[in-house]
Order: C-alpha cells, then structure tokens, then sequence
C-alpha cells in the first residue's frame, strides 16, 4: 500500500478532499498540521502537530513517520515538503525554489538573475515613482496589494502592510 504525506494547515479547506480521495484508492495517509502541539489530537484526525514557520523543526517531527509521496496544500507548507523530500531522497521542489515560490521579492529576484524579464521592483523603504503598487512579500492571490498615488498614500499602505 502506498503511502503518502499531507502538509496542511489547520484553516486550509482543501484537506478533506485529499483525504477522501486517498481513501477511495486506498492510499495511507499521514496528516501533518500546524495544529497546537500541546494538546494531544484535538481534532481526533492522528494529525502530526508542525510548525511552518520551523521547516527544519519539522523533518525532526516527521523523522518516525513513513510516506512515499509528499503533497503540500497551499504555500505554508512548501519549504517542510521540500526539506522532507531532500532528507528521504523523494522528489520535490528544490528548497530555494519552495522559499522563492513564498516570497514575492526573492522570487522576482531569482527570476531577474536568471536573465528573465521581470517587472521593475525594489525592496522597501524607497523613494517610490508615483503611482505605485506595495506587495506583501509573503502573501498571496493579491492579498495586502495596495496602490500608493502619493507620498502620504505610500506611508499608509506600507503601516498597512507592516501590520498585516
């Protein structure tokens, strides 16, 4: 029987159809969340407690669990799915590439230094042309995509963004 890895986190609603879809091949499956880890399987799931925020934390985690496959929902989880597959040799995204696909700055950076033509970008702060267009670097689906037409405009969108 094969047996796969699902990286999810907790408020991704895509996780049910996996696992039905897992169960009518009847593939195993190994849930890994970034549920609390200190209580002991709230949601009665067998879910392994990560961390996204710590992908090397969670090879440790993960080290006791045996999978075949790696899928990870949404981009939380990339960078552990990553690192977990180098560790067992399974193949996945690069981890520079998992990172790169997370962070809008780094991935236009790469681009751009691959010689590929990207839109003209900066990291802030920078004295802006008018108007312009702030981006979260780690946000998705234009969440946090604010257009700044004035210097008072800019300060408010980058307080926003800084928030976020």
């Amino acid at each position: 029987m094969k047996r796969f890895l699902l990286l999810s986190t907790t408020t991704g609603y895509q996780a049910d159809s996996f696992l039905r879809a897992a169960r009518e091949m009847g593939a195993a499956v190994t849930l890994g969340t970034d549920r609390c880890h200190v209580l002991d399987d709230p949601w009665r799931d067998g879910a392994v407690a990560l961390r996204f925020a710590d992908p090397e934390g969670n090879v440790a985690a993960l080290a006791g669990e045996s999978f075949d496959a790696v899928v990870a929902l949404g981009d939380a989880p990339v960078v552990t799915a990553a690192l977990v597959c180098r560790a067992r040799g399974i193949s996945f995204h690069s981890e520079q590439a998992a990172r790169a696909g997370r962070d809008k700055l780094l991935s236009r950076t790469v681009l751009r230094d691959a010689g590929l033509q990207v839109p003209g970008f900066a990291e802030v702060p920078l004295a802006p042309n008018f108007p312009c267009v702030l981006k979260p670097a780690s946000m998705s689906a234009s969440q946090g995509v604010i257009r700044a037409n004035n210097a008072a405009e800019y300060r408010a969108a980058l307080e926003s963004i800084r928030a976020l």
